[in-house]
């Protein structure tokens, strides 16, 4: 009999029945195992059979899969029996489920059943890869893969975590219950080169400005966390870039630019001509006059600025231009007497140049011509002339030669301007009164001669020689001598 079920024994060959279980009927239906005995009479007579019951157990049960995948399938097996029917329409042990659900086995084994039931899940995987997406040049990357039980990598790797030291794209095969996923990652090579422009050099007091590139993030060792970096110091900036974890570093050194524009050359220059000034300190130069050399030609007095830039710096200088006035003058003798000199004298400068020789103010010239002086004063120049003419006296004295006893005798000097005589008169007439010699000194333009003249005294004695007497109605002759020339007081000149 079955678990749980009944077996009907019938009893046959007489009229009555007696079973030891009770029934008194041929027909004893039993629920339990055991060894069932009827007593069978008949006209008096009994007879007894027996009849053993034993107990059929079916267990009907299922294996094989409890999970299918997705698109996939699952094998079923039952057991515990003769013939199976399943509930999905299968009568063989087994039963290849294509779908999830509940599949129901009925075992049938001795005209006894068994159910059993077996729940598929449909098991879905989702094979996915988390982690880095690009590398660093030298470094590695964790790529880290979820969704099953077990996985397999096609670089080697049985664990979910792959460390990969080279780019390129990695597969993983995912495994749960007996379903499979794959994921594919790429990684690529990050290469990140760090570069910084800008300034090298700095001004005194300025600032620079730093810019990095070749990241996303930026880290500078002086603090700043953008690209750009603007310094106020000179000194060496190291920036970390970072980009998609990979960094790398670039430096820069800043100088500082020292610039002090100076100006040289003339602080002076002359008259209708031009001065040089020469800047120094820069690379370029930008002057207020307009020039943008670093020769600025002035042909007038100011103040002349120039502003000298190198490497970004400036710096600027002054330099005033005063105009030199220089008039050359000559003062001194215009004349020169005879075998005499003349001194000229030179001004208005520092330095002087004669034409006919001298460097000094003072020139002493010794001949008749005309003199030149060139001044020189702050390197300016101015010229002038003077005409020393010759100035020849002579000195002459003209009138009487003789005097006559008593008497006076005027000499005239000629010849010059201011007179001097030996004997005291400084006019030109010298009315003398005795004989002598007698010298003027004559004066013009300085200049001097002297003249001689000698009086004699003239001792006259007149005598009258002939008749003493004569004849009325005659005449007599009376001789006079000692002169040269006779004036007699009868009126009468020698015949």
């Amino acid at each position: 009999m079955c678990t749980g079920g009944n077996a009907t024994l019938t009893a046959s060959g007489g009229g009555t029945y007696a079973w030891n279980s009770g029934p008194t009927t041929a027909v004893n239906i039993v629920t339990g195992p055991g060894t069932y005995t009827v007593t069978v009479t008949n006209n008096g007579c009994t007879s007894t059979a027996q009849s053993t019951v034993t107990l059929t157990t079916i267990t009907a049960s299922i294996s094989g899969a409890t999970t299918m995948c997705t698109g996939g399938n699952a094998t079923l097996t039952a057991s515990g029996g003769g013939t199976y029917a399943w509930n999905n329409g299968p009568t063989t042990a087994v039963n290849v489920v294509t779908g999830p659900g509940t599949y129901t086995v009925t075992v049938t084994n001795n005209g006894c059943t068994s159910t059993a039931q077996s729940t598929i899940t449909l098991t879905t995987i989702t094979a996915s890869i988390s982690g880095a997406t690009t590398m660093c040049t030298g470094g590695n990357a964790t790529l880290t893969a979820s969704g099953g039980g077990t996985y397999a990598w096609n670089s080697g790797p049985t664990t979910a975590v792959n460390l990969v030291t080279g780019p390129g794209t990695y597969t993983v095969t995912v495994t749960n219950n007996g379903c499979t996923s794959t994921a594919q990652s790429t990684v690529t090579l990050t290469t990140i080169t760090a570069s910084i422009s800008g300034a090298t050099t700095m001004c005194t007091g300025g600032n620079a400005t730093l810019t990095a590139s070749g990241g996303g993030t930026y880290a500078w060792n002086s603090g700043p966390t953008t690209a750009v970096n603007v310094v106020t110091g000179p000194g060496t900036y190291t920036v970390t870039v970072t980009n998609n974890g990979c960094t790398s570093t670039a430096q820069s050194t800043i100088t500082l630019t020292t610039i002090t524009a100076s100006i040289s050359g003339a602080t002076t220059m002359c008259t209708g001509g031009n001065a040089t000034l020469t800047a120094s300190g820069g690379g370029t130069y930008a002057w207020n006059s307009g020039p943008t050399t670093a020769v600025n030609v002035v042909t007038g007095p100011g103040t002349y600025t120039v502003t000298v830039t190198n490497n970004g710096c400036t710096s600027t200088a002054q330099s005033t231009i005063t105009l030199t006035t220089i008039t050359a003058s000559i003062s001194g003798a215009t004349t020169i007497c005879t075998g005499g000199n003349a001194t000229l004298t030179a001004s208005g400068g520092g330095t002087y140049a004669w034409n006919n020789g001298p460097t000094t103010a003072v020139n002493v010239v010794t001949g008749p011509g005309t003199y030149t002086v060139t001044v020189t004063n702050n390197g300016c120049t101015s010229t002038a002339q003077s005409t020393i003419t010759l100035t020849t006296i002579t000195a002459s004295i003209s009138g009487a030669t003789t005097m006559c006893t008593g008497g006076n005798a005027t000499l005239t000097a000629s010849g010059g301007g201011t007179y001097a005589w030996n004997g005291g008169p400084t006019t030109a007439v010298n009315v003398v009164t005795g004989p002598g010699t007698y010298t003027v000194t004559v004066t013009n333009n300085g200049c001097t001669s002297t003249a001689q003249s000698t009086i004699t005294l003239t001792t006259i004695t007149a005598s009258i020689s002939g008749a003493t007497t004569m004849c009325t109605g005659g005449n007599a002759t009376l001789t006079a001598s000692g002169g040269g020339t006779y004036a007699w007081n009868s009126g009468l000149r020698p015949q």
